[in-house]
């Protein structure tokens, strides 16, 4: 059999590209239990503002609601004019087709702190101790996760190629019975079809197997034995 070592893989390898915005998004992971909110003065995108909403669409009156500038609870655009906004801050806005008067109450920041040695450490992983060998675990496993994804094509034309170069040597008595094999299987199917497989005619064989005569069967089979 042909060695697989020698099956020439350049045209399927791959430069692994790492998705530096999954990275970081998975590095942040590890920060959310550590996150703190304190007040703040004036409201930015991302902070939490709380308010009273004033609106003739009972949906959208509440005398203390949370909304997070940004986010898209209300109107994303419309939530960018609560930007700069502070405590007492009035501020018209247009929600999914209502008019609704907005006064701040109280404007909370986070404060996300960076990552530490200390937070890995209580992520529990073998081996996996400090920011840097998160890092290192992390990209280890963007690496495995695109192997396996490419892998699959890179095997299949390894074993294609082997199969296509390979030379299988048998002796005549293994050819004559591989033959042998195959008359046998098909003269029991023939069989159950209430005929003899040796004495079948063309019409007999047209539509089960593309041959003539049992003599073309026996001959096909020891061509592709």
């Amino acid at each position: 059999m042909f060695p697989f070592e020698r099956v020439d893989i350049t045209p399927y390898r791959r430069h692994v590209t790492l998705d530096e915005a999954k990275l970081q998004k998975e590095m942040d992971r590890v920060v959310y239990p550590y996150i703190t909110w304190e007040d703040g003065e004036e409201a930015a995108a991302g902070d939490v503002v709380s308010c009273r909403m004033e609106s003739d669409d009972p949906r959208f009156q509440r005398e203390n609601a949370q909304i997070t500038v940004g986010a898209g609870l209300l109107n994303k655009v419309e939530e960018q004019k609560l930007v700069g906004a502070r405590a007492g801050t009035v501020q018209a806005l247009s929600c999914r087709g209502s008019e609704v008067t907005v006064t701040v109450l109280n404007i909370r920041k986070r404060r996300m702190p960076p990552l530490e040695d200390r937070m890995v450490e209580a992520l529990g992983l073998e081996g996996v101790h400090t920011v840097e060998q998160y890092l290192a675990y992390l990209v280890k496993q963007a690496v495995d996760e695109q192997f396996a994804h490419d892998s699959y094509e890179v095997i299949q034309a390894v074993l294609q190629e082997v199969r296509r170069r390979s030379e299988v040597l048998i002796d005549e008595a293994d050819w004559q019975q591989t033959v042998d094999w195959d008359l046998n299987r098909l003269a029991a199917i023939s069989r159950l079809d209430g005929m003899d497989l040796k004495t079948m005619t063309a019409q007999d064989f047209e539509g089960r197997i593309p041959v003539k005569s049992y003599y073309e069967l026996v001959a096909m089979l020891q061509r592709d034995a």
